[in-house]
């Protein structure tokens, strides 16, 4: 069930930015993530602070670099919604673990499976009919822009991933998850700060989807894998986190009317294949 909510909750975020009107996305993800932290402060008791009293500095750099990644990874996203449609932009988002496969073998020397190496290059030709689709549309401000972006934020997401679960080895969810966010709170913050983006000023409906994303895409939806990563495989939920796309596009497709080209539409699907047969080989392998 929980991680049901938080998967449904991931289908609302590309809704919720959209919903926020033309606020910069790094002024609304300031308000997300520091609100997310203050949400965890409450529950920091002092066996977590004995923790990271006794974190040496290689495991605090590793949940530092985690917590750049994943504020990069959010900004990434935002921005790309800004450009492009909400179905590319999760589309594009959701090929991470195409990119977890690439990291795998070319940095950790993994072997790739036949259905892996199967799955990228469906998953590329996908992508390739998706932005061919937006650009043909010009139903966005700047589809190749924002699909660029969304490669970017599973780029982003991809090495988090990686790092995260490097740097999460011996620590609690709660010990885990609350320096990640903070420090994913500080980038957004340090890089609002340096761009000058005014974090006041807006209307009160910014701060509420601001606490909304809080609370439900970040603490329930990034909380809740994390969560269930000790009783999911991590491949079963990446097959679980493909709903994300379709959830989204649905809810954009009836709140704001938003049709991809037929050609983008077959592109989506595609993409989504490859990544299932990218993803087979684990699934099998674990729950075989």
């Amino acid at each position: 069930m929980l991680v049901a909510l938080g998967l449904v909750s991931f289908w609302s975020t590309s809704v919720l930015v959209r919903f926020a009107g033309e606020v910069p996305a790094l002024a609304l993800l300031v308000w997300r993530t520091m609100i997310a932290v203050f949400c965890l402060l409450p529950f920091l008791r002092k066996h977590h602070l004995a923790i990271y009293r006794r974190m040496s500095w290689r495991e605090a750099g590793r949940i530092g670099m985690a917590g750049f990644l994943l504020g990069l990874h959010f900004y990434l996203f935002f921005e790309s919604l800004r450009h492009t449609t909400v179905a590319s932009t999760t589309v594009f988002t959701a090929l991470s673990p195409i990119f977890m496969a690439s990291i795998g073998f070319f940095f950790l020397r993994e072997r790739l499976p036949p259905a892996a190496i199967l799955g990228m290059v469906v998953a590329t030709g996908g992508g390739a009919m998706i932005a061919w689709g937006d650009a043909s549309t010009g139903s966005a401000p700047n589809p190749a822009w924002g699909n660029l972006l969304a490669i970017g934020a599973s780029l982003t997401i991809s090495i988090y991933l990686i790092t995260g679960r490097v740097a999460r080895q011996g620590l609690d969810w709660f010990a885990y998850m609350l320096p990640l966010y903070s420090v994913a709170a500080l980038t957004i913050l340090i890089a609002a700060l340096v761009l000058e983006v005014p974090l006041t000023g807006y209307s009160p409906r910014v701060y509420v989807i601001g606490a909304v994303l809080a609370i439900g895409p970040q603490v329930l939806g990034h909380g809740s894998l994390n969560l269930a990563v000790r009783y999911i495989s991590a491949a079963m939920l990446g097959v679980l986190s493909l709903t994300e796309p379709v959830g989204a596009s649905a809810l954009a497709f009836v709140l704001f009317d938003e049709r991809p080209a037929l050609v983008s539409l077959v592109g989506m699907g595609v993409a989504l294949v490859g990544v299932l047969l990218a993803i087979s080989p684990s699934f099998f392998r674990k729950t075989r």
